[in-house]
């Protein structure tokens, strides 16, 4: 049903809307990696992946909203930090331990227990692929304090000069400091810095609201609809040709373009069944965001991929991967939050 909104509504439904639209293009980003699957390979004919369209925004998204969602935190201090980095290790804890330990003791015992305890912090991903987000959400909690503060004045100008910072040190450590510092520490550093514009650029807009004076009466609404949805495919097909510039994140430029086509088309449509699918998909989506790693992951693959691989066709084994995933995804959450419901109660009394 299209709304009467006059103005683009970012609430909470909105930020799971435009995570749910994220965790679909990393399910496509990884679904689709031919690497990911071992031998035989599914059949590739008539692959959505054939459509060019760039997936790999999935990243850009979440980086925007880590700074976005920074914005409205009440206390911009360590207590909030650790709290939230807490939050976020507690599903990848419930998934590491339980679901992927148990499929790898062999491996586990002949890596030793030094890489073990750094893959429990993320900062080696053997054992699970994408817990990389993990040190850029910590990285992120330990800056943005200082750049909030120091956006208090002239947001614009501070946003852009620590932005013109990162991409300097992103630059410096890949030409001077990539072969000095080991691989790993590296591959960190890049990864943060790299991002890290997009996650200050989050910041600004939600400081300054700019996607709140959109003003969704300023055309018909059936001719918003349209142009938020060609927005969408342009960039994504931009994406897809093209994602970096000299090691400048061409997501700078995207995320704005994308996540403003998201608001506007869901700010107009207020009442569908896919934004209702969208929004339960972000309220998961840091336990879908480690437990499909289960699928992928070389070192839990051979046991968790022949769930999905029941199909040959590879749209249907990514179809199959994404529902696997959401049902185990909300049984983990619902069963984790309710016995930290009654912890925090018997702690309380």
């Amino acid at each position: 049903m299209m709304m009467a909104e006059c103005k683009v509504v970012f609430d909470r439904n909105m930020t799971n809307i435009v995570k749910g639209v994220g965790m679909l293009l990393m399910f496509c980003l990884h679904g689709y990696n031919p690497d990911y699957y071992d031998a035989p390979q599914p059949s590739w004919g008539y692959s959505f992946s054939n459509l060019g369209l760039g997936f790999q925004l999935c990243v850009g998204t979440f980086a925007f909203m880590i700074g976005y969602g920074y914005s409205f935190a009440k206390n911009k201090d360590l207590r909030y930090a650790l709290s939230h980095i807490t939050r976020l290790f507690i599903p990848y804890w419930v998934i590491l331990f339980l679901l992927t330990v148990p499929f790898c003791l062999g491996e586990i015992r002949s890596d030793g227990i030094g890489r073990f305890l750094l893959n429990v912090i993320a900062l080696d991903a053997h054992y699970n692929y994408f817990n990389w987000f993990i040190y850029l959400y910590a990285f992120c909690m330990a800056t943005l304090p200082f750049v909030a503060r120091l956006m208090k004045r002239r947001p614009v100008l501070v946003a852009l000069a620590v932005c013109a910072v990162s991409y300097g040190l992103e630059v410096f450590l890949r030409i001077y400091l990539f072969d000095h510092i080991g691989e790993d520490a590296a591959t960190i550093c890049y990864n943060c810095l790299r991002y890290f514009p997009v996650i200050v650029l989050g910041l600004l807009f939600a400081h300054e609201g700019y996607f709140e004076r959109i003003n969704l009466k300023s055309l018909p609404s059936w001719l918003m609809a349209i142009l938020a949805v060609v927005t969408l495919i342009v960039v994504l097909l931009l994406a897809g040709k093209m994602s970096l510039v000299k090691g400048f994140q061409l997501d700078f430029f995207y995320m704005p373009l994308e996540i403003g086509a998201i608001a506007v088309l869901f700010s107009l449509y207020r009442n569908n069944v896919v934004r209702r699918a969208l929004v339960w998909v972000g309220q998961l989506s840091v336990y879908m965001w480690f437990f499909h790693a289960l699928f992928y992951t070389e070192a839990t693959r051979w046991f968790y991929q022949p769930v999905i691989r029941v199909f040959d066709n590879i749209n249907l084994v990514v179809l199959c991967m994404i529902v696997v995933t959401f049902v185990a995804s909300w049984l983990l959450k619902t069963v984790v939050d309710r016995l930290t419901l009654l912890l925090t109660k018997s702690h309380g009394g």
